[in-house]
């Protein structure tokens, strides 16, 4: 989580960034035991609400990298609803990975070369 969601105080964001380190030190960050992580298509999605949140609905999303051995987060939104998650925002993150492992292919390849 490089910059801070607009949406969060920093309080909130070092919450956060405290949940996604704990997953960090998981055996498998996508079956976590101690924090809301669903899948979303072949992502993942870290759901918080409540407490130092106060009234946000937030969703993380994120994946494993097991190759790099890594978590990348693709994303932040906040939700009005506790629906599914929007459509637009399941392109927009599936998208950002596909733009990941792109570059993250091309720079291995420059690597090895």
């Amino acid at each position: 989580m490089a910059r801070r969601a607009k949406i969060l105080n920093k309080s909130q964001y070092d919450h956060l960034a405290r949940q996604v380190r704990e997953l960090a030190t998981q055996e498998d960050p996508s079956h976590s035991t101690s924090i809301d992580v669903a899948p979303i298509e072949d992502f993942l999605e870290l759901k918080d609400k409540g407490g130092i949140l106060r009234k946000l609905n937030i969703r993380i999303f994120f994946f494993v990298h097991k190759e790099d051995r890594s978590i990348v987060v693709l994303g932040t939104i906040g939700k009005h609803n506790d629906g599914p998650t929007p459509q637009g925002d399941k392109i927009l993150m599936r998208n950002r990975k596909s733009r990941y492992l792109e570059a993250f292919t091309a720079d291995k390849g420059a690597r090895d070369a």
